[in-house]
């Protein structure tokens, strides 16, 4: 999945929170995020019908930073 897992994601957490301040880590030295989410990908299957479809199992947490 490389980086683009870790840039959809963030582009979709930036909707749903309807801010512009999600960054993909490294971030900037002059960016100073609040919160961390780390995200592993326990599981990637795609669909056996072709059409495309992918399912994850993914592990999160969310982390305040000091």
């Amino acid at each position: 999945l490389g980086d683009g897992g870790a840039r959809v994601l963030a582009q979709n957490l930036g909707r749903l929170l309807a801010s512009e301040r999600i960054w993909v880590y490294p971030w900037r030295p002059s960016v100073r995020p609040d919160f961390e989410v780390a995200v592993e990908v326990l599981r990637c299957d795609a669909d056996e019908a072709g059409d495309g479809a992918a399912a994850f199992l993914v592990q999160w947490i969310l982390r305040k930073l000091p």
